[in-house]
């Protein structure tokens, strides 16, 4: 029986997208298909800027959950997940909200992820996936920011998913 593989890339940048992949259906001439595996990868970055406005010293966490989703039809589907993380003790306010001195902190933050998913195919994927035409994966992304301060804290981030 043969194995097929095909290989696509997204090059995206950016929280706020999404993407479509077409792959080739499994042609019928080969014989059935027997399993789908697939496969997703993500490198996940974001730049983060954070000013303590308040009259006291402060400590920061942030928690930013993010992923990239890969679904096509008949319930096919794999997500890759990482979490990126900070934490930070800030000054007083210095007076200025300049992102700078001891009452502010800038970082980049970075995580890679993978996820594979195998399935044996049901009739309704048997049928989605085998035939001469292509079949579409969709692409999504996720991030989400979780703050835990004292308050009075401005930040500013710049993701890229």
């Amino acid at each position: 029986m043969p194995i097929l593989t095909q290989t696509k890339s997204a090059l995206l940048n950016g929280s706020n997208w999404a993407s479509q992949l077409n792959f080739a259906q499994f042609d019928p001439s080969l014989g059935t298909l027997t399993g789908i595996k697939i496969s997703v990868s993500g490198d996940f970055s974001t730049d983060v800027l954070l000013e303590n406005l308040g009259p006291a010293a402060d400590t920061v966490s942030l928690t930013l959950p993010v992923a990239v989703n890969a679904y096509g039809p008949a319930g096919v589907g794999v997500l890759a997940e990482a979490s990126l993380a900070l934490s930070a003790s800030l000054a007083a306010f210095d007076g200025t909200a300049d992102w700078t001195g001891a009452s502010a902190k800038a970082s980049h933050l970075g995580a890679s992820a993978s996820a594979l998913s195998s399935l044996a195919p049901n009739a309704a994927m048997v049928a989605a996936y085998t035939g001469t035409g292509s079949v579409t994966l969709n692409l999504t992304p996720y991030m989400s920011f979780d703050e835990t301060s004292g308050g009075n804290l401005l930040t500013e981030t710049a993701a890229a998913v």
